[in-house]
């Protein structure tokens, strides 16, 4: 049975799975952004500078930091659509969503351009590195590649349903680009693809029965993929090979951010998953409304880490002082 993707965004109408499992954890969850009703953010991403960042969301909702997330600003992109993603890299930005939409900017986002990407299907996740290579990813297969920063477009010619049974064409939630040019999605149908060489030559190096959501890769070769019923893989060797983690948790996990040292903070719907070594236990955040609404974005600066979601709402999260 082909299984339903977050590429939809019926989140609210989702069949929302409890698990009392794992132990609630000490992390201080505050609010970073009050957020509008019926807005809500499906994304949060940061510059490597660690101050420029941008949370995207529905009706083209953006909010913009310049000071790594310790306060944010109302952005505009002149659009009524969805955006679900952003990447940034310098002075680029690239924003992608619902029906084919585009918007780059070369100027640190002071303004943007509606850029035309030969779809209408909906583009769920964009990702770009500091030589100006970005991948955009979304429903029914789409594969989206530029090479000037995301200034212009191209559709991949390798098509992911020859990788599924049946040939159904999966939906592709996320990507990453990585700073040698290798790319890595994931998708409905546990489906992992990599490419080594930015997107000419694509494998399938992982399949499975639920939809992954959520990627976050790191130059050490480290990353972690999240989805549906719980499930977490990690990646050691950048993305080549993934091993399934336990969580004990139904819940669908919908973000993912790892740093340097061992921390991995997983947001999802009605649930917050935390672990300190790396994967090899998780915790459950309780604090802040996390264990009663959905969070979707995670990214992290200086000044925190922070994850987006309902109601255009922004949060916090940090480790609570010991003693605190």
């Amino acid at each position: 049975m082909r299984q339903p993707s977050i590429g939809a965004f019926a989140l609210v109408s989702m069949i929302l799975a409890w698990s009392a499992s794992a132990p609630a954890v000490d992390r201080h969850v505050t609010e970073a952004v009050a957020g509008t009703s019926h807005r809500p953010l499906y994304s949060i991403a940061f510059e490597q500078d660690g101050e420029h960042g941008l949370a995207v969301g529905d009706r083209g909702t953006m909010l913009v930091t310049a000071d790594g997330g310790a306060s944010w600003e109302r952005g505009q992109l002149d659009t009524e659509l969805a955006a679900f993603d952003a990447a940034l890299s310098g002075d680029k930005r690239v924003v992608v969503g619902q029906m084919g939409l585009i918007r780059y900017s070369d100027d640190g986002g002071e303004s943007w351009t509606a850029v035309d990407a030969g779809t209408s299907q909906r583009l769920m996740g964009v990702s770009m590195n500091a030589s100006g290579l970005a991948v955009a990813v979304g429903s029914f297969g789409t594969i989206l590649l530029s090479e000037d920063g995301g200034a212009s477009w191209r559709e991949s010619a390798f098509n992911p349903a020859t990788l599924v049974k049946d040939n159904y064409e999966p939906h592709l939630n996320d990507v990453h680009v990585s700073a040698d040019g290798t790319v890595t999605i994931v998708g409905e149908f546990g489906m992992v693809l990599r490419s080594p060489d930015g997107g000419a030559n694509w494998e399938g190096v992982h399949s499975g029965d639920v939809s992954l959501f959520g990627l976050d890769l790191h130059a050490n070769g480290l990353g972690y993929a999240v989805g549906q019923s719980g499930t977490v893989l990690r990646t050691t060797d950048g993305g080549a090979t993934w091993t399934s983690l336990e969580t004990d948790l139904e819940a669908n996990l919908l973000g993912v951010y790892a740093d340097g040292d061992g921390t991995v903070t997983v947001p999802g719907m009605r649930r917050m998953i935390v672990s300190d070594d790396g994967g090899e236990s998780w915790t459950q955040v309780t604090d802040g409304d996390v264990d009663r609404n959905w969070y979707i974005g995670a990214a992290a600066t200086g000044e925190g880490l922070f994850v987006a979601g309902h109601t255009g709402r922004v949060l916090r999260v940090e480790k609570r002082p010991s003693g605190g």
